[in-house]
């Protein structure tokens, strides 16, 4: 998901999402992912992390 998503699902604000998942994914609980487009700045993507290499749900 990205922070944008999070932030609609919640009712927060995207930076607030922002800050929260920056935290997260620096603690090693959720892992951060970049997608690309055609132009502009890359995506955002965090999915939670899974330690036993099975994936997780975002």
């Amino acid at each position: 998901m990205t922070a944008v998503e999070i932030a609609e699902a919640t009712g927060i604000s995207r930076t607030t999402a922002q800050r929260y998942l920056a935290d997260l994914a620096e603690s090693g609980k959720l892992e951060l992912n970049l997608r690309y487009g055609s132009q502009g700045r890359p995506e955002h993507l965090y999915r939670w992390h899974d330690a036993s290499g099975a994936g997780g749900s975002a």
